[in-house]
């Protein structure tokens, strides 16, 4: 998740860009509650295929998705990207949605470097997303980000409590998360020539909302 240099940036002087996957946050998000801003009072989950539709073309990047199979033997392209001496920014990527019994791996190639990311262990309903996301959802009154609790159940429940203990990802079960508005704000890598995302998976893709949940996506800034 993002950390508090999100909401109170360092003073001015220096920063620091990372271009290791290893560095993108890491975030558990149970069945469709990863939902994104889709107009100026509404927003989209993952378990309606028109969230799809507005990750292509939102705010900061360009996302792109892939339709993957219901298994799958080889790695799966979802982007490939040169921008020979320009680059970019990989500002996050979305796994499919994954059931108990499956494994995942995203392999992330940046400039010519490959870097592999396993995971197993895997609960029922949850997508897997690296970069940065903001704990909440808004509802009404409530304005662009939504406050720092979730609506769920009658109750807001605050998520702030829980660990990061599920294979290194950020796990808070039922609880919403959204892509900033800035996605390029929030936690994300550089690429100076090119950035290519793939995944490979183990089992089969569950569909619980339709044969949209087997979407996978990256969102990508070129300079």
């Amino acid at each position: 998740m993002s950390d508090l240099t999100d909401f109170f940036p360092a003073a001015s002087g220096g920063s620091f860009v990372s271009y290791d996957p290893l560095t993108l946050d890491r975030t558990a998000v149970y069945g469709g509650n990863l939902a994104m801003k889709s107009s100026a009072s509404a927003t989209k989950t993952t378990s309606d295929p028109n969230f799809w539709i507005y990750y292509e073309d939102y705010s900061d990047g360009v996302g792109d998705y892939v339709q993957l199979p219901t298994t799958t033997s080889v790695y799966q392209t979802i982007v490939d990207v040169t921008n020979t001496g320009k680059g970019g920014k990989l500002l996050n990527v979305i796994a499919p949605l994954l059931n108990t019994g499956n494994t995942l791996t995203f392999k992330i190639t940046i400039d010519g470097t490959e870097t592999l990311i396993p995971v197993v262990g895997i609960s029922q309903l949850t997508r897997l997303v690296l970069g940065g996301l903001l704990e909440g959802r808004p509802t009404s009154g409530q304005g662009t980000y939504g406050p720092a609790y979730t609506y769920r159940s009658g109750a807001y429940d605050n998520s702030f409590n829980q660990q990061k203990n599920y294979n290194g990802f950020y796990y808070s079960g039922a609880q919403y998360f959204m892509i900033p508005t800035s996605p390029a704000k929030a936690n994300h890598i550089e690429f100076k020539d090119s950035c290519k995302v793939e995944m490979i998976y183990t089992g089969t893709l569950p569909t619980n909302w339709g044969s949209h949940d087997q979407r996978g996506g990256a969102m990508i800034i070129q300079n």
